[in-house]
C-alpha cells in the first residue's frame, strides 16, 4: 500500500506543479488561452506530434526525478555516518549520536558546555563523530601552578 501512496503523492506533485505552471503562464500573458487551445488542437491531430509531445514530457518527468534523487541522497548522507560493514552497511542517526553524547555529558559536573561535531577524519575519508567540551573551572583550581 505504500508504494501505492507514494505514486499518488508524485502523481499529485506533477498534476499541480503543471497545472500551477500553465495558471502562471496564462496569468502572465505568456501564452493566451486561445493559442495554448490551437496548439493543443495541433498536437492532438497529428499522432508523430503527440508522441514527440509526449516523449520530451518523459524525458522533464526523468530529468526531474534524477534531480529529486539527488537532492535526497545529499540530504540523507549529511544526516547520518554511514559505514560499510562485512554485515552490509551500518547506518547511524547524527541525532542518535547527539543523545548519547548529551546523557554522557550529564554525569560529569566539571563539563558546561559540549558540541558534538561531525566531519572527515584527517586523510582517510571516512566520516567522524567526535565532541568538543568547555570545561567549568574547579574551586581553588585558579591559585595553583
Amino acid at each position: 500500500m505504500k508504494v501505492i501512496h507514494a505514486f499518488a503523492q508524485i502523481f499529485a506533485i506533477f498534476s499541480f506543479l503543471t497545472l500551477g505552471s500553465l495558471m502562471m503562464i496564462v496569468a502572465l500573458h505568456i501564452l493566451s488561452v486561445d493559442v495554448a487551445v490551437m496548439k493543443l488542437k495541433v498536437i492532438y491531430s497529428s499522432p508523430w506530434q503527440s508522441a514527440r509531445t509526449g516523449f520530451v514530457g518523459f524525458l522533464f518527468i526523468m530529468l526531474g526525478l534524477q534531480f529529486s534523487k539527488a537532492l535526497v541522497k545529499a540530504g540523507r548522507q549529511s544526516d547520518a555516518l554511514i559505514m560499510q560493514t562485512e554485515n552490509g552497511p551500518l547506518i547511524v542517526a547524527v541525532v542518535a549520536m547527539e543523545d548519547v553524547i548529551r546523557k554522557a555529558m550529564k554525569r560529569f559536573n566539571l563539563v558546561k558546555d559540549y558540541k558534538a561535531l561531525q566531519g572527515p577524519l584527517a586523510g582517510d575519508g571516512c566520516e567522524a563523530v567526535g565532541v568538543r567540551l568547555a570545561e567549568r573551572a574547579a574551586p581553588g583550581a585558579l591559585g595553583v601552578l
